[in-house]
């Protein structure tokens, strides 16, 4: 019996194919190209997998789409190993129609990734926020986050941080992930706390979570503080900036201690997994800042969490001393200064 050869994918239609699907399968959305192994070269796990099978006794093989249009990119969807059995074991579940449509839905949705991934995002956004509540049970500020992205955020904690405050979730409301297009209320208790009853600058909302490749992410939002009417307490609305960083390391400051010495000098040694690095700021320049001694830790607080922003980006880590650096005029007095200044270090402009 003579062998019946079959035809290969042309080189624009697998172009096509890969570019269009994202490197992704169109199922799980899982990356296709493996570098677990080190190697930067990476190893190809994806499938090219026919829609109509590419012999009449193939999976879904038994339609009138001819045998020489089988191999064209019209007729392929990108999976991984895992799906590409999948869908030729249950051709009840996996048909003709459905693969098409998912084929369809996939590279739509990664075209309208790109614009995303050429420039920073979060996965996860808060949104706004859904109000104050009070009751038997106590008063609290609950917050709505919404995840926008086609993966779930994982590994996922938030807090709420101002200054000279910092507060957690009510235990009821934490949870561990926030699948992809999902949202959650998070409630903060306020009963007892400064927030309740002062407005604190800097406040702002942090969310730390981990991505399905690993990557650990820290989104903070913005938040401002609004009185009620009667003037008994604040609530809390959104302010106008959002940020994220994709850390490079683990940037979050594990660890402060204030050393005992309090000469000319205040000191804070900071503690980030094996890295460690110190922050002094002089005293004469606090309070030319007209910021009160009891805020002094808080002060060295922001300040190397700055300081290990910056190095965090670079993956530099040494130690820092910022009282040898000048900053612009406009830095140098009251609490606008300080935060200008602190604006200067986050954008190595000092």
């Amino acid at each position: 019996m003579q062998s019946q050869h079959r035809p290969n994918m042309s080189d624009q239609d697998r172009k096509l194919l890969w570019g269009k699907a994202g490197n992704r399968c169109a199922i799980c959305k899982k990356l296709l190209i493996n570098v677990e192994d080190g190697d930067e070269r990476g190893v190809v796990v994806g499938i090219e997998c026919h829609i109509v099978g590419h012999s009449n006794s193939g999976p879904r093989g038994n339609d009138p789409l001819p045998l020489e249009e089988r191999h064209k990119y019209e007729n392929i969807v990108l999976l991984c190993s895992e799906h590409a059995r999948t869908i030729d074991e249950r051709t009840d579940v996996w048909t003709i129609d459905k693969l098409r449509s998912l084929k369809k839905e996939h590279e739509e949705l990664m075209m309208n990734l790109v614009p995303k991934l050429n420039q920073p995002h979060p996965i996860l956004r808060l949104i706004l926020p859904i109000g104050y509540t009070g009751g038997p049970d106590g008063h609290f500020q609950t917050l709505k986050l919404k995840n926008f992205d086609i993966e779930a955020a994982l590994d996922l904690n938030c807090w709420m941080e101002g200054f000279g405050f910092f507060m957690k979730l009510s235990v009821e409301t934490t949870g561990t992930y926030l699948e992809a297009g999902d949202e959650k209320d998070y409630q903060f208790r306020l009963d007892g706390q400064k927030m309740y009853t002062e407005e604190i600058p800097l406040l702002s909302f942090y969310a730390r979570y981990s991505n399905l490749e690993g990557q650990r992410i820290l989104y903070k939002s913005s938040l401002k503080q609004q009185l009620v009417p009667s003037g008994a307490f604040y609530t809390i609305e959104l302010g106008d900036k959002n940020e994220y960083q994709k850390l490079i390391n683990e940037a979050v400051i594990d660890k402060m201690d204030m050393l005992p010495s309090m000469g000319d000098y205040d000191e804070a040694l900071f503690i980030s997994g094996n890295n460690k690095f110190r922050v002094k700021v002089s005293r004469t320049q606090l309070s030319c800042w007209g910021i009160l001694e009891v805020q002094v830790p808080f002060c060295l607080q922001e300040l190397g969490k700055a300081n290990l922003k910056v190095m965090s980006s670079l993956s530099v880590y040494q130690d820092k001393e910022y009282s040898t650096h000048s900053f612009p005029d406009d830095c140098v007095s009251g609490f606008d200064g300080y935060i200008k200044a602190l604006q200067h270090i986050e954008n190595g402009s000092y």
